[in-house]
């Protein structure tokens, strides 16, 4: 917030899941994620048999509310982001693309969420 020099109720986290960096210096990378009640796949969340998958590298980076990386992310599933597999602390939330065919209520009846430690 102070960098960009608005306050941090302006700003909004943006995930890009795969892929190559993104162009900005300003984003970070984390690993060692998984994925819950889906999968990922081609930019998107996919219908998965398996309980748990591993995501690829991620990138999370800070966007204004206005610009338009965020408004495209208008229509995507918040998938909740936990501390790990007990899902009792949520510390934050994702915009996630899900497919046009597939109701959000599959999603939400799926209980896809977002872990970031889990124990192998």
């Amino acid at each position: 917030a102070q960098e960009k020099k608005v306050s941090l109720e302006e700003l909004n986290l943006l995930v890009q899941i795969g892929g190559d960096a993104p162009p900005h210096d300003d984003a970070f990378e984390m690993t060692g994620l998984h994925l819950e009640g889906a999968a990922w796949a081609n930019g998107q969340l996919v219908v998965t048999d398996e309980l748990s998958v591993a995501l690829p590298l991620l990138w999370l980076r800070w966007v204004h509310i206005d610009s338009p990386e965020f408004k495209q992310t208008a229509d995507y599933l918040r998938v909740p982001v936990y501390l790990n597999t007990s899902r009792s602390l949520l510390i934050t939330a994702f915009s996630l693309k899900t497919p046009k065919d597939i109701p959000n209520a599959v999603w939400v009846q799926r209980s896809v969420a977002v872990t970031l430690w889990t124990k192998q």
